[in-house]
């Protein structure tokens, strides 16, 4: 037997149903419930509950637009004077 230990306040699930059929299950661990959560950051994604890059997309787009905007700012007000 190795010796890996599991965190249990660090350790969340994600769970990726079918299409039709849902049960939310509940998973315990030495007693202690985990944490179900429908998005996560894994690797640098942001990955969630259904098959696609959804909320990893939704979220590299809001920094695009903020990044967009911050450029088009700088041509438009002079940096240097502010």
């Amino acid at each position: 037997m190795n010796q890996l230990t599991l965190n249990l306040e660090e350790t969340i699930i994600v769970i990726i149903p079918a299409k039709f059929l849902y049960y939310p299950p509940n998973l315990v661990c030495a007693d202690q419930a985990l944490t179900e959560l429908y998005t996560i950051k894994f690797l640098g994604l942001h990955l969630d509950n259904h098959p696609m890059l959804k909320s990893h997309i939704d979220f590299i787009l809001h920094k695009l637009v903020t990044a967009c905007f911050v450029i088009i700012l700088s041509h438009v007000l002079d940096i240097d004077a502010i």
